[in-house]
């Protein structure tokens, strides 16, 4: 991996932020993370000098990702069960929010999704997005 990721979350506590370059650090933060965490979070990662970022829940049973090419929409949000009710919250920053369950996937593909955001540019193939 060539490009450097800046990862960072907050949990209410405390903010984390990571410069890293290669795809098992991103894997090793995000696998203890969603571990070891008591508290379910977004963790934001974007290509360090853009505006290219991948958010992920992380903490539930099922996550949440978005994607964005720049600070300019479209923007995207993870699109599961469009038949799905109720919400999901995660810390953003320094309070929960919360999100519709028809934005909520399963947890497996967090790994794939992660990888193929560092690897490959656009939006990853991993998840079927909906514009918002």
């Amino acid at each position: 991996m060539s490009k450097a990721f800046r990862i960072q979350w907050a949990d209410g506590k405390r903010n984390e932020d990571w410069l890293v370059t290669e795809i098992q650090e991103i894997e090793r933060i995000v696998s203890q993370l969603a571990k070891q965490h008591d508290a379910p979070m977004l963790l934001f990662m974007w290509e360090d000098g853009t505006a290219r970022e991948l958010s992920v829940g992380l903490g539930r049973e099922r996550t949440r990702f978005t994607y964005q090419d720049s600070r300019d929409p479209p923007h995207y949000v993870s699109a599961g069960d469009p038949n799905a009710e109720g919400e999901e919250s995660f810390w953003v920053g320094d309070e929960p929010t919360s999100f519709a369950a028809t934005e909520l996937v399963a947890n497996e593909l967090i790994i794939p999704t992660i990888r193929c955001f560092v690897e490959q540019p656009g939006r990853p193939p991993t998840v079927d997005w909906a514009q918002v």
